[in-house]
């Protein structure tokens, strides 16, 4: 069986959950409008940053202190042969902007452990 993968549209995001230190999650797949990761050859890491648009003001309500994960699954839509799973640190919120009167938008900047 040939996995080609031919545009970023054949992945789905499975689970996107944000996770804080005293266990309680938060699932973001469906206030999320952007997600990227990135790969170096020259580190061993695995860092990334997801766009949020929220309308429940989520990152006041949390007040995130820099301990809290955020658990990703993405897997090639109709096949469980290509998934990636991974538990990243998130390490800042930047760009926290008001989109209107009720929403905000923020990204999470994440690194893997």
């Amino acid at each position: 069986m040939s996995l080609t993968i031919a545009q970023s549209t054949q992945f789905v995001i499975e689970e996107l959950t944000l996770i804080l230190p005293n266990n309680q999650s938060f699932d973001l797949k469906g206030i999320y409008t952007e997600i990227n990761l990135h790969d170096n050859l020259f580190t061993p890491c695995v860092s990334g940053n997801i766009l949020v648009a929220d309308a429940n003001n989520l990152a006041q309500k949390l007040l995130l202190k820099g301990q809290e994960k955020l658990k990703v699954t993405i897997s090639k839509s109709g096949t469980q042969e290509l998934r990636f799973t991974k538990e990243f640190v998130i390490y800042s919120l930047t760009n926290n902007k008001n989109i209107n009167q009720t929403s905000t938008s923020y990204i999470f900047n994440f690194v893997s452990e």
